[in-house]
């Protein structure tokens, strides 16, 4: 991948939308595939999502294992469940996943109100 986005920035044409600024070079990288994440790869990310509350009677099954819910139950509530970032949450940003717990308990609080 280094070696792909530094024959990028060598190829950017002096010329590329009349200008090789900072900006220029930028929009042309963006142009041709680079993405940037808005976070690390590993970095702490929280997912918004409906989850079984804890004194739920259908949260484990009869062999003490866990059992999600998914919308089957009365039982969910809107939590906030921690995940490490991965490339395929990119799109998903701000649409349920969030980068911070500030973000994501707006998030809910939203939610709540409707």
């Amino acid at each position: 991948m280094r070696d792909r986005l530094i024959k990028l920035l060598q190829s950017v044409p002096s010329d590329y939308e009349g200008n090789r600024g900072v900006g220029t070079i930028a929009d042309y990288l963006i142009d041709n595939g680079v993405i940037v994440p808005p976070c690390k790869v590993g970095d702490t990310i929280y997912h918004v999502t409906k989850t079984c509350i804890n004194n739920c009677p259908n949260r484990y099954k009869e062999d003490g294992s866990y059992n999600v819910c998914y919308g089957t139950h009365e039982c969910e509530e809107w939590g906030i469940v921690e995940l490490k970032f991965a490339l395929v949450h990119i799109d998903f940003i701000d649409d349920g996943f969030y980068l911070t717990r500030e973000e994501a308990e707006a998030a809910i609080t939203e939610r709540s109100k409707k």
